[in-house]
């Protein structure tokens, strides 16, 4: 393990994402005062529906590719891609049925932009792995920084000259477009074997329908748990609390999502590679467990400190969010511990690991909605319930996974003895 190389990687994705984070503090001045709590409580809801089907529209072949070898990483690619497709276009025909029979009260331009960034998402999902694990990290960054700048840009200009009911969405969308544009032009310049036949196609869907099978129902559960909130607090509060809860979570999940993402992806691509080529990973483990512990630890005390700036900042129509952002930090420091090594499920090829946890999650949420529908509590109090509930179970499923890598640190130590 070159541990220089691995510490330049980590630093060039975390540089990247703390930059885009930079950018989206900036704008939040102005846009919280074009859109209000409303405006962003239908976003959100857009968001969630996108966000949960997304991190299954390539099936999860996309996790398989830092597993495949060089010359069936195109192929692995392909067939995430098919299933993009596949699974996009179906989505746009069942709103459009379900809407047919007034189930959900949206039109046409609403499912299509739906679908777009569900095929959006699965690209550029697919596009970053394949990037990465050639170490085209500058590449991942920039695609971010482009998105962050382009969303955020639009979605001004849209909300001064056009709709604020969509502005949001389209100006998501603009950003998503131009983020896909430019991992496309890398992705061309890579020296990648791009032959592709039937047999190859086979071939990877075979190899890896086994782990997908298990990955499926597993991202699908951990996207509902950090995407549903939106849907739990409309059915029990308002339209209002949705947009005082989203703006929350951007403020106070966005940099620590990032830096998670950021630490996973490093992670898994290394973890795996040392596991193929000296079959242990543990100080990988351990590096990316405690700089994780670490950067949230920055993180939250910058919260605790700012935190009576956030209204000052948002305007007068958002007061109160600066209490949710900080009854929301316990669980969001756990969650960013907790993914950037949960890919060690993956690793080890038991992505079971990673289902039963999500379904321990998910399990608490409902619990933690059910509590506040039955003793009526206000929202701050579910916010609260919910959020230390969550953390609880994260914490535990990290001392699940480091028991695992240690005791299989320990088996291969005394193989080489």
């Amino acid at each position: 393990m070159n541990r220089k190389r691995y510490l330049r990687s980590l630093g060039t994705l975390i540089g990247g994402s703390t930059l885009a984070q930079l950018i989206n503090f900036a704008s939040y001045p102005l846009i919280a005062r074009i859109y209000s709590p409303e405006n962003f409580g239908v976003f959100a809801l857009f968001i969630t529906i996108t966000a949960i089907v997304g991190s299954v529209s390539c099936l999860r072949f996309e996790m398989m590719i830092p597993s495949s070898q060089p010359e069936e990483q195109w192929s692995v690619f392909v067939v995430a891609q098919m299933w993009n497709v596949f699974v996009s276009v179906g989505l746009v025909v069942v709103l459009q049925g379900v809407s047919t029979f007034n189930i959900i009260s949206s039109g046409i331009e609403f499912h299509l932009f739906v679908g777009a960034v569900v095929a959006l998402t699965g690209l550029t999902n697919a596009s970053v792995m394949l990037l990465l694990q050639n170490e085209k990290y500058a590449v991942r960054t920039g695609s971010f920084l482009l998105r962050s700048v382009v969303t955020i840009a639009a979605q001004i200009a849209l909300g001064l000259v056009g709709s604020k009911q969509t502005g949001l969405i389209e100006g998501f969308c603009i950003g998503f477009v131009a983020q896909a544009l430019l991992l496309i032009y890398a992705l061309s310049k890579l020296k990648l074997d791009r032959h592709i036949s039937r047999m190859k196609i086979m071939a990877a869907v075979s190899r890896y329908s086994r782990m997908v099978l298990f990955d499926i129902p597993s991202t699908l559960i951990s996207a509902l748990s950090i995407n549903a909130m939106s849907v739990l607090i409309s059915l029990a509060y308002s339209m209002r609390e949705v947009g005082l809860y989203s703006i929350s979570f951007r403020i106070a999940a966005l940099p620590l999502s990032l830096v998670a993402t950021g630490l996973s992806e490093v992670y898994f691509q290394k973890a795996s590679a040392s596991r193929r080529n000296s079959g242990d990973f543990l100080w990988e483990f351990k590096f990316t467990l405690w700089a994780a512990i670490a950067l949230s630890a920055i993180v939250v005390a910058v919260y605790g400190l700012s935190s009576n700036m956030i209204t000052r900042i948002l305007g007068e129509k958002w007061v109160g969010s600066q209490e949710i952002v900080l009854i929301l930090l316990p669980l969001l420091t756990a969650r960013l511990v907790a993914v950037s090594v949960q890919t060690t499920a993956l690793v080890f090829g038991k992505p079971r690991w990673l289902l039963g946890n999500n379904i321990v999650i998910i399990s608490v949420m409902v619990l933690s909605f059910g509590l506040s529908v039955i003793f009526q509590y206000d929202f701050e109090k579910y916010l609260l319930v919910n959020s230390v509930g969550c953390s609880a179970a994260y914490w535990c499923f990290l001392v699940f996974l480091y028991i695992k890598v240690a005791k299989y640190h320990a088996a291969n130590a005394g193989r080489e003895r």
